[in-house]
């Protein structure tokens, strides 16, 4: 059953930066080649910096990342807004994006770690229906696939046009920006209207000619879309209509505010923007 087309890539090199459109993607059984390959790291607690925690670093959405390619040698490059770039190969990048945070951290790379251990510190406000509200928790990374990246919790997120089309109707005054919700693919499903991505928990999606998916659960939101982040203005109205309008089971924990889907991968291969999307399980 066909469900839509891909209408945008997106890979995140560094976990909590802006990321980079693409054409053509290569998937692994951890996701996206070079997806979240990168964290800030903490120097002195070797905690993984996210713009879940907005004190000090919300700062981290205000710099774009880019990597050269596919392989684990690729560079990463991060631009900052007033055209500074920094590069994974620097000798210095660590002093420059300590001076951008305001605190001693490092840029660490996934690959060179044999399995992921990190943790993050989040911070989920005070909000009725949120998984987690008003605390502050450490997280591991790659809660739910296999620890190759710093992804939060699984090798894939994917978000549909209509539920964007949904939320925007919802909250009129706001932005409904895709880069608030930092999904890897977005899937055009043309005419058909509301929160549709939660009828695809459980199935799996065949993409393309190579790649097949299994959705493994709705996707929770939190803080991190209310943000400001580049021309984007802070906007908890966006993450309020969520929680008020569109609470779907979560990980087993309840219901929560919730757009878009997580899924993990059956058949690895590359993705294209234009490829169709049909259901096939």
């Amino acid at each position: 059953m066909h469900i839509g087309t891909i209408s945008e890539v997106w890979r995140y090199p560094v976990k909590s930066m802006g990321g980079e459109t693409l054409d053509t993607v290569m998937i692994g059984t951890g996701g996206i080649a070079n997806d979240r390959g990168w964290a800030v790291q903490e120097t002195e607690t070797g905690k993984v910096a996210s713009a879940k925690l907005p004190r000090p670093y919300r700062a981290l959405l205000d710099l774009a990342a880019s990597a050269a390619g596919d392989d684990a040698d690729a560079v990463v490059s991060i631009a900052s807004a007033d055209g500074t770039t920094i590069r994974s190969t620097d000798p210095d990048h660590a002093a420059g994006l300590s001076d951008i945070l305001g605190r001693a951290v490092t840029l660490a790379r996934a690959d060179v770690i044999d399995e992921v251990d990190a943790q993050y510190e989040s911070e989920w406000p005070d909000m009725d229906g949120l998984v987690i509200s008003n605390l502050t928790l450490d997280l591991p990374v790659a809660m739910s696939t296999e620890k190759s990246s710093f992804v939060d919790l699984a090798a894939l997120h994917l978000v549909s046009t209509a539920s964007l089309a949904a939320l925007a109707a919802l909250v009129p005054e706001s932005s409904v920006d895709v880069r608030r919700f930092r999904p890897n693919f977005v899937v055009d499903t043309g005419t058909v209207e509301g929160f549709v991505d939660t009828d695809w928990v459980g199935r799996e999606l065949a993409i393309g000619d190579d790649v097949v998916i299994r959705i493994s659960d709705n996707a929770t939101r939190c803080v991190m879309t209310t943000l400001a982040q580049g021309e984007l203005e802070r906007d908890r109205g966006v993450l309020q209509a969520l929680a008020t309008n569109n609470q779907q089971e979560f990980g087993g924990l309840g219901t929560s505010a919730c757009l878009g889907v997580y899924a993990e991968v059956v058949t690895p291969g590359s993705v294209r923007r234009g490829d169709g999307v049909r259901a096939v399980g």
